[in-house]
């Protein structure tokens, strides 16, 4: 959507995206968030199975306690980077809330 320059509040021409496209965006990274966070609870009931202390350890425990560190870490990345992307959208979306609204 296309919005012209607007002496009185010194805006220029701009682009924004419509609502309903921003809303999409937000959904898709929610669902992201909410895949990325079940991933940590399969790691954790894995952990929970590997440090059974009955077990012996073995090297292949410790590198699979090793990977899934890894992973963990990687979705944690991934979590804090759609956070990020989760709060530009909401800013997003203000910011063309606010442009209709005048």
């Amino acid at each position: 959507m296309y919005i012209g320059v607007n002496c009185a509040d010194g805006t220029t021409d701009r682009i924004y995206r419509m609502p309903s496209e921003i809303k999409e965006d937000i959904e898709d990274i929610s669902d992201k968030i909410q895949k990325t966070y079940q991933m940590f609870n399969i790691r954790s009931m894995l952990l929970d199975i590997i440090e059974d202390e009955s077990a012996p350890v073995s090297k292949g425990m410790v590198r699979s306690l090793e990977e899934t560190l890894s992973a963990a870490n990687e979705a944690l990345e991934q979590l804090k980077s759609l956070d990020d992307e989760l709060t530009e959208l909401k800013d997003e979306l203000r910011e063309v809330r606010w442009v209709l609204n005048r």
